[in-house]
């Protein structure tokens, strides 16, 4: 147990205007501060970058003309314009070929069938808990009800029970 001394110079530590908490409290402020600035500057700054991303957008063009060709307007070509372009054969080794009948088809199954389920004539049967553990016919079992759940059946198995020393 503090003796009535230190038990004041707790209380005066704790209330005392100066202290270790004040230069926590003025950190958390200027912290607080320094988001709030931030934010502003943020939001200030959102509108003119939007600004200037949409006119470079709507302002840009390529620096290279966009060749449109008119079919009715065509120069007929003349030897000498245009660019030569030289080929020659691709080599049989690079060519890929294919062999019919070499690939097998499996079939999984020969025909589709289409399975419909009548509809329900009579409503799912509730069963209340004497009912079910009539079901269980003398086997141990426990219903288990959580304060907001569903409720839960427990069956308990005896060949699993352990007895007073732990041995099973």
């Amino acid at each position: 147990m503090k003796t009535p001394a230190e038990s004041e110079q707790l209380l005066d530590a704790l209330l005392c205007e100066s202290g270790p908490h004040e230069a926590l409290l003025e950190r958390t402020l200027q912290a607080v501060r320094q988001r709030r600035e931030a934010r502003r500057r943020r939001r200030h700054l959102i509108g003119p970058v939007l600004v200037l991303v949409a006119t470079s957008l709507l302002l840009w063009r390529p620096w290279q003309p966009r060749l449109r060709v008119d079919a009715g307007k065509t120069a007929p070509a003349t030897p000498g314009s245009g660019l030569i372009v030289r080929t020659a054969p691709t080599p049989a080794a690079l060519l890929a070929s294919t062999i019919p009948g070499t690939a097998s088809v499996i079939d999984s199954a020969p025909t589709i069938a289409v399975l419909r389920t009548p509809p329900m004539t009579a409503p799912i049967p509730l069963v209340d808990d004497s009912e079910l553990f009539g079901f269980l016919a003398g086997r141990p079992a426990a219903i288990i009800r959580p304060r907001y759940g569903l409720a839960e059946l427990l069956l308990l198995d005896p060949a699993e029970r352990v007895g007073a020393s732990g041995e099973q």
